[in-house]
């Protein structure tokens, strides 16, 4: 069946997003106070302070929030801008917000000496708060006396301590060729074929990038746009005192100046959002803003400046073999947005049920690590899923003893050999880039799709919680797009994507589904009822609508008309989003 590996790492994911959010929704209207948080708590004094995140619950939107009419044309493009609304209803908030806030004596008191200016809505303000627009939150210090007097109010979500995190130690490898990962995932063939990424701009969020490097300075894509020091906000060029952020971003774009081939998709150009401090900690507040300013680098949603595929080489160390979804919602909205997104799997292994979040997480793409032989590497964490209890990783890619670059400072050295799954996942990302370059209209579900559905397996025949699908295959991935068959036709379809035909690429049919409020009051209770902005696909971009309204009385979530949006719209939206015809309506 199309798709049918990733349409269920897909739909365990959403799954996990929808119920994880929505839970936190219901029944008692007050706010959770993480357990994390709590410990803390309980061990200070009601005047000490502590930094959390605050996730506000949305106020009820109703059907004037929609937008009206019958769809136009269905996906003209690669959409980037769902975050328009996710902003715009932010700001919208604010007075309710800060009245809340207020109420429970709330980010009141600087903490600091004001922060210049930023570059991206949603920066630190007078009083050290952070705006994360991306999950209707905000980041500050408060009393434990407010904390626990915010917890009992109806109009917040939950309440998370912000902590923070440190980055996995790299280790250094000796005795492999140059070049053998590039080899051994086929990149020479795509580039012997003229598709070495030109055009695709990739994205690092990670330490930082040093912009010096011969093999990297020239791919940088420059401008405002391009690199936030969310650690140093004074830091206007791209930096990397640590030098992971560095290798990573070198083996998904580095150049040959030497005559070495290093990155993947040589021809792409890179962006970076610096996380981790040159300690190489991060804050969980600084990693909402780095997914955050991903969707808007500019913070002009007007202008298409996001890149096209991100690499998250980092996990939570404390999660694994848990599930920790902290970074959902944010993950959804690049998804939303076309963005496809690369996780290092992590280096817990070789113990079964060694994954970590957020890798585990079910969206994106989780690489495991794979040594000269093709064996995994002893390290790489391994399956199942904390998340979802299915495989994991997704796939694996060349992790041990791979040549990249190095933090050089405009000097020596300029390269390094290295091992773990920070370095397999950049391979999994640059043949994202690759592919993007040879199809640049193909969505990332697509990309994705053919990248595990022609993963070379490994180990045991089949899926396994090693290797994941296998290698990393791209002229196998390459063929499988070119190839890809066509959408079977249907008779009782609406032609929603007006390619003439009615077919299984068209999102929404004509037959009713009773257990579906009609919505759009086109007469027929069905799946485009979900469609709530109205773009020819049930998306994550609808998805996130119905988790802000999720415990309301919203007209358009209410699929079952029972006046309440409740679980059992759950079931609808999550069938609607992935069962066939759908969840695209994009004719390949």
């Amino acid at each position: 069946m199309l798709f049918q590996k990733s349409a269920f790492r897909k739909w365990t994911g959403l799954l996990q997003i929808v119920l994880a959010l929505v839970l936190a929704s219901s029944p008692s209207w007050a706010a959770q106070l993480a357990p994390q948080l709590q410990d803390r708590l309980d061990a200070i004094d009601l005047s000490d302070e502590v930094r959390v995140i605050v996730r506000m619950r949305s106020p009820s939107r109703g059907r004037s929030g929609r937008g009206g009419g019958r769809r136009g044309t269905a996906h003209a493009g690669r959409g980037k801008s769902p975050h328009r609304s996710m902003k715009r209803d932010f700001d919208q908030d604010k007075i309710r917000r800060d009245r809340i806030f207020k109420k429970h004596d709330l980010g009141a008191r600087p903490t600091g000496p004001s922060s210049p200016p930023r570059s991206f809505s949603g920066g630190r303000r007078r009083n050290q708060e952070k705006s994360l627009w991306i999950i209707n939150g905000v980041a500050l210090s408060a009393t434990k006396s407010s904390l626990l007097s915010l917890a009992k109010d109806h109009n917040v979500l939950e309440v998370v301590l912000d902590e923070t995190i440190t980055l996995a130690e790299t280790l250094t490898a000796t005795g492999s060729i140059p070049e053998w990962n590039l080899s051994a995932v086929g990149a020479g063939s795509l580039w012997d074929q003229g598709y070495r990424g030109a055009g695709v701009v990739v994205a690092s969020l990670d330490t930082g990038v040093d912009v010096y490097h011969p093999d990297l300075g020239p791919r940088w894509r420059g401008g405002t746009n391009s690199w936030i020091d969310l650690t140093d906000p004074f830091q206007t060029i791209p930096r990397d005192p640590s030098g992971h952020g560095t290798q990573v971003t070198g083996l998904m774009v580095a150049g040959d100046l030497f005559g070495n081939p290093i990155g993947m998709a040589p021809d792409s150009t890179w962006i970076a959002a610096k996380i981790f401090n040159d300690q190489n900690q991060a804050s969980i507040s600084d990693i909402h803003l780095g997914f955050q300013w991903l969707l808007d680098p500019d913070g002009n949603p007007t202008t298409d400046d996001a890149p096209d595929v991100v690499n998250a080489s980092w996990g939570l160390l404390n999660t694994v073999g848990d599930c920790d979804l902290e970074f959902a919602a944010d993950i959804a909205a690049l998804e939303a947005a076309d963005i496809a997104i690369v996780f290092a799997a992590g280096n817990a292994g070789p113990g079964v049920g060694t994954s970590l979040s957020p890798a585990n997480g079910g969206s994106g793409v989780a690489v495991g690590a794979i040594n000269t032989n093709l064996d995994i590497s002893l390290g790489s964490s391994r399956g199942p899923s904390a998340c979802s209890g299915g495989i994991f990783p997704d796939i694996s890619a060349p992790g041990v003893g791979v040549w990249t670059t190095d933090k050089s400072f405009g000097g020596y050295p300029l390269y390094a050999q290295l091992t773990g799954t920070s370095f397999a996942a950049p391979h999994v990302a640059g043949g994202l880039a690759l592919l993007r370059g040879a199809y640049p209209n193909a969505s990332i579900d697509e990309l994705e799709a053919a990248l595990v559905e022609t993963a070379f397996d490994l180990g045991a025949p089949g899926p396994d919680n090693e290797h994941g699908q296998g290698i990393l295959d791209l002229p196998a991935a390459l063929a499988w797009l070119g190839a890809a068959p066509a959408c079977p036709t249907q008779s009782n379809g609406l032609d929603s994507d007006l390619d003439g035909t009615q077919d299984a690429c068209d999102n929404c049919t004509l037959v009713s589904n009773a257990a579906q409020r009609d919505t759009d009051l086109d007469g027929f209770g069905n799946r485009c009822d979900a469609d709530f902005d109205n773009d020819g696909a049930v998306t994550l971009q609808d998805v996130a609508h119905f988790i802000n309204t999720f415990g309301t009385t919203d007209a358009d979530s209410d699929f079952d008309g029972d006046g309440y949006v409740n679980f059992f719209d759950v079931v609808v939206l999550i069938k609607s989003y992935l069962l066939p015809p759908g969840p695209s309506s994009i004719a390949p």
